[in-house]
């Protein structure tokens, strides 16, 4: 990993998700850039049907999203240093595209994009399903920061939320830099009550694939209780095994409406409680 990009819009979670960054950026000497988005307010502005919004309005609303980009800049510098050569600071324009579209454009020249769960305390500008649709119109990877993560000690003990999917395939492939530093690795799956012996043999071919890159995983299938969801399974497993990152594929209920995530992937992109690597 040599690029690495950080969304930054000042909210404490953007804090806690460019510190991380920092730290992944050393990990790897990779070049860290910082992101900033200022909508398109032509659209996201609610006006009555039928009614126009004055340009001092908007002018005022532009005005007010340049200075909190300016003061993400300047968190972020303060974060890097103003003169590292590692370190870049781009602040994106959404206007006739579309704030998704505008943060896919840059993700899809870098190896991995940090940002932080979306915070309904602390709101921003951005559309809430920024995370998701970075993960889904990029096409590489994010990792999701809850915003009282531990930022200094993630990535040691990595458990790889596993199932037979182009999904999983692809974030676990997205995450061998991880898994390859990590010292421990667990590879799970949640399988139904009378199907632990079928998981088990599913769980010893990814512990194959990931042998050959010289890694060597704890296998687990974990049974699902009755009346707990598979992701309040997945993330009691990680609490028990001390796990401190996960890695998941990013699921969704339909290939013409990628956006509209299943039930686990939904909880993970809510409430995961660790760092979170996620690929679609």
């Amino acid at each position: 990993m040599k690029n690495i990009l950080v969304y930054v819009d000042g909210s404490p979670g953007s804090g806690t998700a460019l510190k991380g960054a920092v730290r992944i950026a050393s990990d790897f000497d990779a070049k860290l850039t910082g992101f900033y988005v200022i909508p398109d307010f032509t659209i996201v502005a609610a006006v009555p049907e039928g009614a126009m919004m004055s340009e001092q309005l908007l002018a005022d609303m532009r005005g007010n999203a340049e200075k909190k980009a300016a003061a993400a800049e300047t968190l972020f510098r303060d974060e890097t240093g103003t003169s590292s050569k590692k370190s870049d600071w781009v602040c994106l324009d959404a206007t006739l595209r579309g704030t998704r579209d505008a943060a896919a454009s840059l993700a899809f020249y870098s190896d991995l994009t940090v940002i932080a769960q979306y915070d309904d305390e602390t709101p921003a500008d951005n559309d809430a399903s920024l995370p998701q649709d970075l993960v889904v119109d990029s096409g590489r990877p994010i990792i999701l920061l809850p915003k009282t993560a531990d930022t200094a000690g993630f990535g040691k003990h990595v458990m790889i939320a596993w199932k037979e999917s182009c999904e999983a395939a692809r974030a676990v492939s997205d995450a061998l830099p991880f898994l390859s530093r990590a010292e421990t690795v667990t590879v799970m799956t949640v399988a139904k009550q009378d199907k632990t012996e079928d998981a088990e043999a599913v769980l010893e071919k990814i512990k194959q694939l990931l042998g050959d890159h010289g890694i060597k995983p704890v296998p687990e299938a974990v049974a699902a209780k009755d009346g707990e969801s598979t992701s309040a399974t997945m993330f009691a497993h990680a609490h028990r095994s001390g796990a401190d990152m996960l890695v998941a594929g990013a699921y969704s209920h339909s290939r013409w409406r990628e956006g509209l995530f299943g039930g686990v992937t939904k909880s993970i992109f809510d409430s995961v409680p660790i760092p979170t690597l996620l690929s679609h």
